[in-house]
C-alpha cells in the first residue's frame, strides 16, 4: 500500500518516527519506535523521544515550529544544552509505517534548524522552526558603515586565495580547548592564526582560533572527544580585517578593502566641537 494510504487507514496505520540531529559535533539518530530501524542506510536507535503536536498559524506573527524532547541525560543533549554551545544542530522528522516498505514509503515530517533548548524535569526540550519560519525571521546580512572590512575572509569580495593560506597538520596533544600541533606550516608566524579557524580534516566539526604560540592553538572552546593524538586538522589563517593590519601587512589586499577608513572616530553631534 501508499503511504497515504497507509497513513489514512483505521487498522494498517503502525506509525513510526525517525528522528536525525545533525550538528557541529556529532549525528545522532533515534527512533520512538520499541526496536532499533534501518533507514537509508543508517541504524536509528530506540530511546524515549517524542515531538509536541505540529504547530500551524495563518496569522503572520505566528512561529511554525515544533519541540522535540528526549531524556536529559542522552550525548546530544550535554553536547548541545550542557557544554558550549556549537554553532548549528539541525534536526530532520521522517515519518513511516511498519507495515510498509520502509526504505519507499517514507515522508519528511519536519525538517529545521535548532533555535533554543531547555531543560523541562528529566527532557531536554529542542525547539525547531520550519527552515523558511527561520531564515525569515532573521536580519539579512548588510553592509555596515564601519573601519574594519565587511567581508568574510576568502570570499569572492576579499578575493584572498583560501588554499594559499591553509594547512593541514596532526595532533599530539589536547588539552581543555588547547590543541598541540606537530608542526606549523613555513611562512605562518606570531599569531596569524589568531582569528582562523582549526578543522577536522574533511570533517565538519571546525572551531574558531583565538590564541596561538608556536605549535599550540587556542580554540574558543573543545573539540569533542573523538579527537586524539594523530587526528589530521586543517588550519586557516586569520584577518583583523583592519586596511592598514592584516589587509595590508598579511595579505597585501587593500585593493579588495570592504570597510571605510574614513569614518570619524568621534561622532559630532555628540559633546562640544572643538
Amino acid at each position: 500500500m501508499s503511504y497515504q494510504a497507509v497513513e489514512t487507514s483505521r487498522e494498517g496505520a503502525e506509525p513510526i518516527e525517525l528522528f536525525e540531529f545533525v550538528g557541529t559535533n556529532n549525528t545522532y539518530r533515534f527512533t520512538s519506535y520499541n526496536e532499533q530501524i534501518s533507514f537509508q542506510g543508517f541504524d536509528y536507535l530506540p530511546i524515549a523521544i517524542s515531538r509536541r503536536a505540529i504547530k500551524y498559524g495563518s496569522n503572520a506573527q505566528d512561529e511554525v515550529a515544533i519541540e522535540v524532547a528526549l531524556p536529559y541525560n542522552e550525548t546530544v543533549a550535554f553536547e548541545y544544552i550542557f557544554a558550549a554551545a556549537p554553532p548549528e544542530l539541525r534536526i530532520t522528522i521522517y515519518r513511516v509505517h511498519a507495515s510498509n516498505n520502509i526504505t519507499m514509503d517514507a515522508i519528511t515530517l519536519w525538517r529545521g534548524r535548532v533555535t533554543s533548548t531547555n531543560v523541562k524535569g528529566r527532557e531536554a526540550v529542542f525547539r525547531v522552526p520550519t527552515i523558511f519560519g527561520y531564515l525569515f525571521n532573521t536580519n539579512a546580512p548588510s553592509v555596515r558603515y564601519q573601519s574594519p572590512c565587511n567581508h568574510r575572509l576568502f570570499d569572492a569580495r576579499c578575493k584572498v586565495n583560501e588554499a594559499l593560506n591553509s594547512f593541514t597538520a596532526d595532533v599530539l596533544s589536547i588539552n581543555g580547548n588547547f590543541v598541540q600541533l606537530d608542526a606549523i606550516a613555513a611562512g605562518v608566524e606570531g599569531t596569524d592564526l589568531v582569528g582562523g579557524t582549526i578543522q577536522v580534516d574533511g570533517d565538519v566539526e571546525a572551531r574558531l582560533i583565538v590564541g596561538q604560540t608556536g605549535t599550540t592553538i587556542e580554540t574558543a572552546y573543545p573539540f569533542s572527544n573523538a579527537i586524539t593524538a594523530g587526528t589530521t586538522l586543517q588550519l586557516k589563517r586569520g584577518c583583523n580585517r583592519a586596511i592598514n593590519g592584516d589587509c595590508l601587512n598579511k595579505f597585501n589586499n587593500v585593493a579588495n578593502f570592504g570597510g571605510f577608513v574614513l569614518v570619524p572616530p568621534k561622532n559630532p553631534f555628540e559633546g562640544n566641537v572643538t
